[in-house]
């Protein structure tokens, strides 16, 4: 006996042609072997738990304005009306912690450096550093008379 699922999308996503499984992870919609975090068990620093739907949510919306978000999210799909937070929480969304490290302060923080310095410089890019190289003669240290004065060599061609 199969079992038929349907997927329930916001009107906005059905229009677009994408809808989410809340099923997979939130973030890259791909069943994989690692586990997913639910934000309803974990607790997030000294706050209660179920705040990382509050924390996802803001960084998204961060990484949004800063046009960064990862692995072509379409933030919009996670809002069916009643707020991001909100929709996250009531579909018990789920996401792998490494695609949840590609969506946290430190990359915000990060991208928000880039795009205050790209202003100054265009290219993130470091100039190449050289060293020069001065040619000697070759030299070594008298260690017959155990003094350590360089002592040079000279070829005599006959």
């Amino acid at each position: 006996m199969s079992k038929n699922v349907k997927l329930v999308a916001s009107p906005e996503a059905t229009k677009r042609g994408r809808v989410i499984d809340w099923s997979l992870c939130l973030l890259c919609q791909t069943a994989t072997k690692s586990v997913l975090v639910d934000p309803k068990n974990v607790t997030v620093g000294k706050g209660p738990s179920g705040r990382g739907y509050t924390i996802l949510a803001e960084n998204l919306t961060m990484m949004d304005e800063l046009k960064v978000l990862p692995m072509h999210i379409d933030i919009s799909l996670f809002d069916d009306g009643r707020g991001m937070e909100e929709t996250l929480s009531m579909h018990h969304a789920k996401w792998h912690k490494s695609c949840y490290v590609q969506c946290n302060r430190t990359t915000i923080k990060r991208a928000q450096k880039r795009k205050s310095s790209g202003n100054i410089v265009e290219s993130a890019v470091s100039p190449v550093k050289k060293r020069l190289r001065l040619n000697q003669p070759t030299a070594s240290t008298s260690t017959a008379t155990g003094n350590n004065t360089p002592v040079f060599f000279s070829v005599a061609l006959m």
